[in-house]
């Protein structure tokens, strides 16, 4: 498996590949529409569910963390990530 490094804002989901610091992926938070930390036996894992433009379908990603706090973690960033998101894109809009 890649190890990678994972950033989480109100733009969205940034994957970076931590071997060679080269970058993988953006998942823009607008094409996000589920995530969560998964619960026993697979608690140290975070998902999130995106939508793939080029292909037009849904894909589901998933991602083993070092333990089940940070996958919490990583759910309740992106939660509040979408917050953020929805608060400035409430702004622009009036």
């Amino acid at each position: 498996m890649k190890r990678i490094t994972l950033s989480i804002s109100s733009a969205g989901i940034s994957i970076t590949d931590q071997d060679n610091k080269r970058f993988e992926e953006k998942v823009p938070i607008k094409d996000i529409s589920h995530c969560c930390a998964e619960r026993s036996p697979h608690e140290r894992v975070f998902t999130w569910i995106s939508k793939n433009k080029r292909l037009k379908k849904l894909e589901c990603h998933a991602v083993i963390c070092q333990n089940k706090e940070k996958a919490q973690m990583m759910a309740v960033l992106l939660h509040r990530a979408f917050q953020i998101a929805y608060v400035e894109w409430k702004n622009r809009k009036e």
